[in-house]
C-alpha cells in the first residue's frame, strides 16, 4: 500500500513536471495585440518622433498666465482664433492654431 502511494506521488509529480515545463512556442511566439516590438535605434526614433502631435499647440498658451493683452496695434502677430481664445470665446474655423485642427 505503501509502496503504491510512492508511485502515484512520482507519476503524479513527473506528470506535473511535464505539463508546466512544456509549452506551445507558436502561442508563446505571437505578441499580444498586435504589439511592435522596439528592438532597433529605427523603431525608439519613430516612437519618440510621433508621440508628439504634428500640429502646433501654441494656442494653449493664450489659455495660461504666459499671455497678456497688449493693447491695439500690439501682438499684431497673433491671429483672430489666439484672440478668441485669450477673451474665452470659442474659436470659429478650423485653421492650424486652433483646436478643432489640433485634436
Amino acid at each position: 500500500m505503501k509502496k503504491n502511494k510512492h508511485y502515484i506521488k512520482r507519476a503524479l509529480l513527473l506528470t506535473m513536471g511535464c505539463l508546466l515545463f512544456s509549452s506551445c512556442n507558436k502561442f508563446l511566439d505571437e505578441n499580444p495585440d498586435m504589439r511592435t516590438e522596439i528592438n532597433t535605434v529605427d523603431k525608439v526614433a519613430q516612437l519618440l518622433v510621433s508621440a508628439y502631435p504634428g500640429y502646433s499647440y501654441f494656442f494653449t498658451e493664450s489659455a495660461t498666465d504666459n499671455f497678456e493683452d497688449k493693447g491695439p496695434g500690439q501682438g499684431s502677430h497673433l491671429n483672430q482664433p489666439m484672440i478668441d481664445l485669450y477673451l474665452w470665446k470659442d474659436p470659429d474655423g478650423s485653421g492650424n492654431s486652433t483646436p478643432v485642427q489640433y485634436w
